[in-house]
């Protein structure tokens, strides 16, 4: 969001060299530079929360899915041995929590392969025309689709795992109540987030050609695989588990889910910060494949 953290730092100057303004003018005028520069990815999060809402076929395909989804876990963990897994106090009910939050995650995804069709589209001039960061803008839309289309998943999962006999999220929150509510809430964030950055580093390579699909395909299976979509990460042979944990998929399902299997604030914690070191990553791969589409597009152009 270039655009957005120039308008802050000029911001920020203008606030400490402003004389014979009230401190009262000072922070209005402050606040009234800062919703304007972040004004465009507002409503761009609102236009992609908008769009979920208003494409009733897919919301709704979407929940059968999900649904779907947690009948087959649920009968599956009924004759799993939970004790087994030689975690002290695991029950089925934990496991069909996070697999509830995980698949809301995943089903809710709008697409990895999405921006990459707005390229073949053609409209990758009209975003770069926005008086605004293409990156900023597009994150912001696609989370605004995807964190929408996963609250209401989690609200039917919410409704639905009563019916199996099964803990909701929210019940198994109630031990260590706000805080773990809020760990819930960022971590989810923190893995739309990095579910976007993919779709965006993907979607860009569509200007050399039409890959973006196949590579979004193949990158879509590896976070089922090593994210910890069909069983928790903490739970796969050491050396998978290592191997995984090497990848930044773990963060977008496995942390968000691993909420739901009753971990230390410790734990909770070091998730949190694993999926800020992939953010940040994420954030230089952005940085760096946004620079190439644009001159891309400019040397076309040109």
């Amino acid at each position: 969001m270039t655009n957005a953290l120039g308008g802050m730092f000029a911001l920020g100057e203008r606030f400490t060299q402003s004389e014979g303004l009230g401190d009262a003018r000072r922070v209005w005028h402050m606040q009234q530079s800062l919703l304007f520069s972040l004004s465009p990815y507002v409503a761009a999060a609102r236009m992609g929360a908008g769009q979920a809402l208003r494409n009733r076929g897919a919301l709704g395909s979407n929940l059968i899915v999900y649904v779907t989804l947690l009948i087959v876990w649920a009968a599956i963990f009924r004759i799993t041995p939970v004790e087994e897994l030689g975690l002290p106090g695991l029950t089925t009910g934990h496991l069909f929590a996070y697999f509830a939050v995980a698949e809301s995650i995943i089903v809710g995804c709008p697409g990895l392969a999405l921006f990459g069709q707005l390229i073949a589209e053609g409209r990758l001039s009209e975003g770069l025309s926005r008086p605004c960061s293409l990156v900023g803008f597009t994150l912001a839309w696609l989370m605004g689709q995807h964190f929408v289309t996963t609250l209401v998943l989690l609200g039917v999962g919410t409704i639905a795992l009563p019916l199996l006999d099964a803990p909701t999220p929210l019940g198994l929150l109630a031990g260590d109540g706000a805080l773990r509510g809020l760990g819930l809430a960022l971590s989810m964030t923190f893995g739309i987030a990095l579910m976007g950055m993919m779709t965006y580093a993907l979607g860009t390579v569509e200007v050399l050609g039409s890959y973006s699909r196949p590579l979004s395909w193949m990158v879509s299976k590896s976070i089922y695989a090593f994210g910890g979509l069909f069983f928790p990460v903490a739970f796969f042979p050491p050396l998978m588990r290592e191997v995984a944990m090497l990848t930044p998929f773990p963060s977008v399902i496995f942390v968000p889910g691993s909420l739901m299997l009753n971990p230390t604030r410790a734990g909770m914690l070091e998730g949190l910060l694993m999926q800020l070191f992939w953010l940040g990553v994420m954030g230089l791969v952005l940085a760096a494949t946004h620079r190439w589409v644009v001159n891309k597009a400019l040397n076309e152009d040109a």
